[in-house]
């Protein structure tokens, strides 16, 4: 824009106020706080709250690519350009200071984790995506074609379901809890208004057929909705989206209405006009002071800030905010805050919003108070002083900020005492010096000489001194003080003595002893005469003293596990050698792991076994017991046993580490060395006749399976763990199975009963008939209970599995329960079956176990 126009804007904005009589220190006005000249224009305008309170952090978005970003609420802006990967930006939303979400209608999302400065893409759809809207920083939701969700950030996001979310291009918005409210312009639908109680996986259309063209949407907690758009409609609910009102603006907001709340009753409307209502959209007044161009975008912060973005005469785009009823924030700096007495200090106002008048308060201080922004205070008296700063603002609260013991006036601080410490220190330590605190001292400043005695720190009253290794003698160490008046005398100079520490030697020996042994040696390479040498155990000397002599030296043998190390000690000075030396005690391995492999084994077969093995084991050594059940053969942890075609019996195999210290414990493993085994088979031992059923054995897939059955024909499964048998007429049958493993063994079943049953007419009786048998298994007596739906006559028969009747009885049939009480007391252990019979038909089956 040029200055011509800028000129203009605000003598016509100086106009308008002129003739409404308004000053603008006198009421709220509106205030340009960005305007860019050449712009596409804004689509969004976005606020955080900061961790102080405040609303100073936010952003608007062009949609040629550009992000605008101010941290105090609008005074001062920076610009960051993403042009150059997405261009027609559409929607942007923060959680906090750092973590945002911005779309565009080229279907984009993207993240940025440094407030903006930076983006990345997330995903790309490559279709449309016009707003975005986040409850916290994993679940946020964006609206477009298709709408999409997230629950971890923005790493997935995923189409959401229902309504119209494959073809809606409206906008959405976060109302409380997992609910967002959406616009939904449908490609059939003319509009249509969507929510989601599930953070945005699916969508439920809630008001449907709108005759006007729904735009923008805003929410304010769970219950109150508004949108709007074409013809001037304002449309709103204020019971969760249950019921809903329609009001026409006459001067209207235009097709592109915006909308943003700052309370249940308080909200703005912007488009081609820019409106406010106070009662929750019944009823709207024009903002007549701002009635310039048009307002395209609009946000209201907590705090009762509002932002507008404007497009004035369609040359350039500008951010307006809404001036007075502004939270009012008190602040100042100091500069010194440490000053000499006679001295000034300078006061900085920083309160936020600018404040019109200012009330200083400065005990101590001349002038003790004052009504200037930026006043000037001189301190002639040495102490601590408080500042208070009273601000005020029309339209806003009073603000008061005291910052307590802010001012320290001092004087020339006394000469401080001569340090104390360790008068006689030795080469390669650490020694502490320290003088009482002195009054007014602000930076302590020590000074060793010579400088090769060490290197010397500080802190405040406290100096350390890391001494020279290979410097000794005299040395002397003082101090002063300095603060804002300057610098006090020199201390008295302390005076000490480094003396030349033990010469250093390395250790050698230690090292692993086994259990039972007289241990280890250590030595020291050389010694000094005149030193001695103490041996430490584990930082506790052991009372072991040895005499320098000039030439290496020993120890003698230790045989308690730990760390060595030794300290050398002379009249003055005592030096650990940097060595330690490690012994530990060693003993025989534990046993190895379980010994693992085939526990059955046939005789004319080769089986390998493994074992994890022991932590101390050097090497292992592997055993077979009988000899005569075979041969092993192996290393380390894997062996081979070659078994005895002419043994038959248990074996055992075992598996023992050795190390240093011998050979330990042995782990084992018994093995049963067969020529043949006995397989179970699995299936069912009653079956009606000419049906099919399935038998089974343990499936090994070495073993070759030969099946025989009689009674029925094998229909499948032959050659494998499990067949199905296709059984005959009634009778008995039965089941067997011979396998040969691949080494050569082989395994048979016994035969496996199967009592083949003419189950003709078991459900010909009706629902009603039922047969149950208790208690099962039983002992001594069987309770039979049978519910008879016509009166007839019954007989009962106990068959065991060969087939063969055990027991008869005749029953009375009265259209009711009948029962019987039978004694089995005789009959062997087994399984039986128990029928009954109408005439020659069997009507019900059952069986038991006989314990």
């Amino acid at each position: 824009m040029s200055k011509k126009t800028n000129v203009f804007r605000k003598f016509l904005f100086g106009i308008i106020l002129f003739i409404m009589g308004t000053n603008l220190n006198a009421q709220p006005y509106w205030e340009n706080v960005l305007e860019e000249p050449d712009p596409a224009f804004f689509t969004d305008i976005w606020f955080v709250e900061g961790a102080d309170g405040m609303w100073q952090t936010g952003w608007v978005l062009d949609y040629n690519g550009k992000i605008f970003k101010t941290e105090d609420a609008g005074e001062t802006w920076t610009t960051t350009d993403i042009s150059s990967y997405s261009v027609r930006l559409s929607n942007v939303c923060f959680v906090d200071e750092t973590i945002g979400y911005l779309c565009d209608y080229d279907g984009n999302i993207f993240k940025s984790t440094d407030g903006g400065a930076t983006w990345t893409e997330q995903y790309s759809s490559g279709t449309w995506f016009s707003s975005i809207s986040f409850k916290d920083a994993l679940n946020g939701i964006v609206s477009g074609t298709p709408n999409m969700y997230t629950s971890d950030g923005g790493t997935t996001w995923t189409q959401a379901s229902g309504g119209d979310s494959d073809e809606s291009y409206g906008y959405a918005a976060y109302a409380a809890g997992d609910t967002y409210y959406s616009t939904e312009i449908g490609l059939f639908d003319y509009g249509e208004i969507g929510r989601t109680t599930n953070n945005g996986q699916s969508w439920n259309n809630i008001v449907s057929g709108i005759t006007f063209l729904p735009n923008y949407i805003a929410c304010y907690g769970a219950n109150h909705i508004m949108t709007g758009g074409a013809n001037e409609i304002v449309y709103f609910s204020h019971d969760a989206g249950v019921t809903w009102e329609q009001r026409t603006l006459d001067d209207g907001i235009g097709d592109a209405a915006v909308f943003a709340w700052f309370d249940a009753d308080t909200v703005w409307a912007a488009g081609s006009d820019l409106y406010k209502s106070t009662d929750g959209g019944y009823n709207w007044v024009a903002d007549t002071i701002f009635g310039l161009g048009t307002h395209r975008e609009i946000f209201v912060t907590a705090t009762n800030v509002t932002y507008v973005a404007n497009d004035i005469f369609g040359d350039s785009q500008t951010i307006w905010r809404k001036v007075g009823g502004l939270p009012l924030n008190a602040d100042f700096e100091a500069n010194p805050t440490e000053v000499c007495a006679g001295s000034s200090v300078d006061f900085t106002d920083l309160s936020y919003f600018p404040p019109e008048t200012w009330s200083w308060s400065f005990p101590g201080g001349t002038p003790s108070s004052s009504t200037e922004q930026n006043p000037t205070v001189t301190y002639s008296t040495a102490g601590v002083y408080s500042v208070t700063l009273t601000v005020t603002l029309t339209g806003a609260s009073e603000s008061t900020m005291t910052k307590t013991d802010y001012i320290h006036v001092v004087e020339l601080a006394e000469q401080p005492d001569m340090p104390a410490g360790d008068v006689d220190i030795c080469n390669g330590n650490i020694y502490t010096y320290t003088v009482p605190e002195v009054t007014y001292g602000t930076t302590y400043i020590w000074e060793l000489s010579p400088e090769d005695a060490g290197t010397l720190t500080s802190d405040m009253n406290e100096a350390t001194i890391n001494t020279s290794f290979d410097w000794s003698g005299d040395f002397t160490l003082k101090v002063k003080v300095n603060n804002a008046c300057g610098d006090s005398p020199w201390s008295d100079a302390f005076e000490g003595t480094l003396h030349a520490s033990p010469e250093v030697f390395s250790l050698n020996g230690g090292g692993a002893f086994c259990e039972g042994s007289e241990g280890v040696e250590i030595t020291m390479s050389g010694s000094e005469s005149g030193i001695n040498y103490v041996l430490y155990l584990d930082g506790v000397t052991t009372g072991i003293i040895v005499a320098g002599t000039g030439n290496a030296v020993s120890f003698g043998l230790v045989n308690v596990p730990g760390f060595y190390e030794v300290l050398a000690a002379s009249d003055f000075c005592d030096i650990f050698m940097p060595d330690q030396i490690e012994v530990s005690l060693e003993f025989a391995p534990a046993a190895p792991g379980q010994v693992a492999g085939p526990e059955v084994a046939c005789n004319v077969a080769t089986t390998d076994y493994t074992s994890t093995g022991s932590a101390d084991a050097d090497s292992y050594v592997w055993e077979l017991s009988p000899e005569e059940a075979g041969t092993i053969s192996g290393s380390e942890l894997e062996a081979t046993v070659s078994w005895n075609a002419e043994y038959s019996g248990t074996a055992i195999i075992s598996l023992a580490g050795v190390n240093d210290c011998g050979t330990g414990e042995a782990s084992t493993l018994e093995v049963a060395v067969n020529s043949n085994f006995v397989l179970t088979i699995d299936g069912a031992d009653l079956t009606c006749d000419f049906q099919s059923e399935s038998y089974s054995v343990e499936q090994n897939e070495s073993f070759t399976y030969t099946w025989a059955v009689t009674g029925g024909t094998i229909t499948d499964g032959q050659g494998s763990s499990e067949i199905t048998v296709s059984w005959g007429g009634e009778g008995n049958g039965s089941v067997s199975v011979e396998v040969v493993s691949s080494d050569g063994c082989t395994g048979t079943s016994e035969d496996f009963p199967v009592m083949i049953d003419d189950c003709t007419g078991l459900q010909e009786i009706g629902g009603n008939d039922a047969l149950s048998v208790y208690p099962n298994p039983a002992q001594n007596q069987l309770n039979v209970v049978y519910n008879s739906a016509t009166a007839k006559q019954y007989s009962l028969q106990i068959f065991n599995t060969a087939g063969v009747i055990v027991y008869s009885e005749k029953m009375s049939g009265n259209g009711n329960e009948i029962s019987t009480a039978i004694n089995i007391s005789e009959l062997k252990p087994g399984m039986y079956f128990i029928r009954i019979n109408s005439g020659n038909t069997a009507i019900a089956n059952s069986k038991f176990i006989k314990e």
